[in-house]
C-alpha cells in the first residue's frame, strides 16, 4: 500500500509511504454496504486500529466503456456537505476514467491509455490522480463513500412550560460525518492486443480521504511486469519527462530512484541500483 499524504497548503503530495503486505477490502467492490470498522488493508495490523467506525451504502458498479470516464459526485452525509481536497483545490465531485485513475475539475476532454510521463502529466488528462494508469479493456470499477459514525444516544424528553414532558421523537439520535470515497478497480481486464493467452487483470484501491486529503492505494493482484503508473499529476503539462511511479519498478523492489522523505523509499531504491 503507498500513502499520499498532501504537503503542508495542499499544493503536492509527500513521498508515499509504504506499508507491506496490504490487502485490497472486497467490500468496498460488492456486497450490501453497512456498518463495520475501518481497515485499510494492512496485514498485521488489528482491524479498526485507528478506532473508526463506518457505514457506507453498497458499491455502486460503473458502467464504462472503453476509453470512457464518467462523473460521480460526493454525496453529503449526516447533513453535511463534504468535498475533496487536491492540489489546493475543492472538488464535490470526481471524475473516473476507465483506464485506472480520476480526474479533478471538468471531466476530461480525452482518455489517456499509455504508461508514460506524457500521458500521466497530459494537459487533457487534467488534474489526475493514477491508481493504475494502463490500458484497461474492462475495467470493472465500483465507487462507494465512507461515513464515520460518532455516537448514537438517546433522544430526551423536552419539557413544558406546565411542567408536563413530551415523549421523545425517536429511540436515539445516529451521527455520521462524511470519512472516504473509495475507488476499486476489480480484475480489471487488462488489454494486450493478443500478445499474451487469456485474458490477464489486475486489481488496485484507492481512498481519497474528505478531511485530510490524504490518498491511499492498495494494490491486489497485478500481472507480472505490467506497464503501469501511479501517483499524482497537476496536469499542465509541464512536468512532462519528470520521475513518475512505474509499477513494474515497484514489484520489482524499486519505489524511485529520486529523493524521498521516507526512509523505506530511499533503501527499496538503493536495493534496485545495486542489483542493475
Amino acid at each position: 500500500m503507498l500513502h499520499y499524504s498532501p504537503l503542508l497548503g495542499g499544493g503536492g503530495f509527500n513521498e508515499p509511504t509504504v506499508t507491506l503486505h496490504a490487502a485490497v477490502n472486497p467490500r468496498y467492490a460488492s456486497g450490501d454496504g453497512g456498518d463495520h470498522l475501518f481497515f485499510n488493508g494492512a496485514s498485521g495490523s488489528e482491524p479498526g486500529m485507528q478506532g473508526v467506525l463506518v457505514t457506507h451504502a453498497a458499491p455502486m458498479p460503473l458502467s464504462l466503456d472503453d476509453e470512457a470516464s464518467t462523473m460521480v459526485s460526493i454525496p453529503t452525509a449526516g447533513g453535511f456537505a463534504t468535498s475533496f481536497p487536491f492540489l489546493g483545490e475543492h472538488h464535490t465531485s470526481l471524475n473516473i476514467a476507465s483506464n485506472g485513475y480520476v480526474t479533478f475539475g471538468p471531466p476530461p476532454t480525452a482518455v489517456a491509455s499509455e504508461a508514460t510521463s506524457e500521458s500521466q502529466f497530459s494537459v487533457d488528462k487534467g488534474p489526475s490522480f493514477s491508481l493504475l494508469l494502463a490500458d484497461l479493456k474492462v475495467p470493472n470499477v465500483h465507487v462507494t463513500h465512507l461515513e464515520r459514525v460518532g455516537k448514537s444516544y438517546a433522544a430526551t424528553p423536552t419539557e413544558r412550560s406546565s411542567g408536563e414532558q413530551d415523549a421523545p421523537q425517536a429511540d436515539s439520535v445516529r451521527l455520521t460525518a462524511p470519512f472516504a470515497t473509495v475507488v476499486t478497480y476489480m480484475e480489471a481486464e487488462v488489454e494486450t492486443f493478443g500478445t499474451e493467452e487469456g485474458n490477464p487483470t489486475a486489481t488496485v484501491q484507492a481512498f481519497f480521504e474528505h478531511d485530510t486529503g490524504a490518498i491511499s492505494v492498495v494494490f491486489g493482484k497485478l500481472p507480472a511486469g505490467i506497464e503501469a503508473i501511479v501517483g499524482p499529476s497537476v496536469g499542465d503539462g509541464e512536468d512532462e519527462g519528470a520521475g513518475v511511479t512505474s509499477i513494474a519498478k515497484l514489484q520489482a523492489g524499486l519505489l524511485s530512484r529520486h529523493g524521498s522523505a521516507n526512509k523505506l523509499c530511499d533503501e527499496l531504491g538503493e536495493e534496485g541500483e545495486d542489483d542493475e
